[in-house]
């Protein structure tokens, strides 16, 4: 049967920063899916409080913590996901889901059990949204690695939501080797910076551009399977360093590869055939 309504792509903007420019972000997110009607949010869990009636609120935002609390990684070669976690970190989560976002940064969170802890988040909420949920947050996720059993910050977490790190953008792609060596010298700060282009820092002005990036490789996660390209140019290319973040995502003329525009375009061409973005298969 054929559905009537179009499919939309809802995007919260819980980091707050006057880098992010939430309307610059949506105009490119219609410009490269047209057929998907983009909803602006605020707040992701002031959103979801929103569902909640009256009286339950405060329950709700108890309860919130808790999952929160538990998503925290204790030590950065231990595993997130604590039954039980410190009272103090249950309160101090609960205090910052009073507060107007920012929140503080400062914890780092397992990016995947955080984005588990969000999915349940809105389903406690009561609230429904249609189509794909994506979370701007200044909070830093990470993964734990195989190969070292250590956590590593990451910029984005693809799942359900996918969740994008302004913090990541600054602490997760290494900067220049050089950075690292005059920092671990005790050298001045200002020595150890490096050139003002060589890595973005808080609140950089460039941050709008670089989530560009990560959404479009958001979008590629829900429609193939798979955000990352291998061509360092493209904007899905999965970059480790902050000077492969600025080639692909800050140069002269960023957009996607060849290979990915034609992929986008055979898709959006099978939408416009059905007459219906949601026509578009994962």
């Amino acid at each position: 049967m054929a559905v009537q309504s179009p499919a939309e792509v809802h995007i919260f903007d819980s980091a707050a920063s006057e880098a992010v420019r939430m309307d610059e972000l949506v105009g490119y997110c219609e410009g490269l899916l047209p057929p998907f009607r983009i909803v602006r949010h605020q707040d992701f869990f002031i959103f979801c409080a929103g569902g909640v009636e009256g009286a339950g609120v405060s329950a709700f935002k108890d309860r919130v913590a808790g999952r929160l609390a538990a998503s925290r990684v204790g030590r950065p070669s231990g595993p997130a996901g604590e039954v039980n976690p410190l009272p103090g970190v249950v309160d101090y989560e609960r205090r910052m889901l009073d507060r107007e976002p920012p929140r503080p940064i400062g914890a780092l969170y397992d990016g995947y059990d955080l984005c588990r802890a969000y999915a349940e988040i809105l389903d406690w909420s009561g609230r429904r949204l249609e189509g794909w949920t994506i979370v701007i947050t200044n909070q830093l996720l990470g993964t734990l690695e195989q190969h070292d059993a250590r956590y590593h910050a990451k910029v984005s977490i693809y799942g359900h939501p996918c969740l994008i790190s302004t913090t990541g953008l600054v602490e997760a792609p290494a900067r220049p080797r050089d950075y690292y060596l005059a920092r671990g010298l005790g050298l001045h700060a200002g020595r150890a910076r490096g050139g003002a282009d060589d890595f973005l820092e808080r609140d950089d002005p460039r941050t709008t551009e670089a989530l560009k990036g990560y959404l479009a490789q958001a979008f590629f996660y829900h429609l193939v399977g798979e955000p990352f390209c291998e061509d360092a140019s493209c904007r899905l290319y999965n970059a480790h360093w902050q000077a492969e973040l600025i080639g692909a995502q800050l140069g002269a003329n960023p957009g996607l590869c060849g290979r990915h525009r034609r992929m986008l375009g055979e898709i959006l061409k099978e939408s416009a055939a059905c007459g219906n973005a949601k026509c578009i298969k994962p």
